[in-house]
């Protein structure tokens, strides 16, 4: 049986990704102590915010796209890579 899984989730967990990263560089920025650390901060939460504004654009138009698994677990295996690298915890 081959599995199928949906774009649209991983670009859900990606708006996500850029929504926790804003909210630590906006925790980051208001406990900074100095103007360059509280300027790098938010520098890094406006980036956050124009990278989830282009995957919530991707979102918006990908439509009912699917792809499927060509191996059992390929997803899976998949979505742990993408948040054992790249998740805010």
């Amino acid at each position: 049986m081959v599995n199928v899984f949906s774009p649209q989730e991983i670009l859900r967990v990606a708006v996500k990704v850029e929504e926790r990263g804003q909210s630590l560089y906006a925790a980051l920025e208001e406990k900074a102590t100095s103007d360059k650390l509280k300027n790098l901060w938010k520098y890094l939460k406006e980036q956050e915010e124009l990278h989830r504004q282009i995957f919530q654009n991707m979102l918006n138009k990908i439509g009912d796209y699917i792809v499927y698994e060509f191996s059992p677990g390929e997803y899976e295996a998949y979505l742990k890579a993408i948040s054992s690298q790249y998740i805010f915890t």
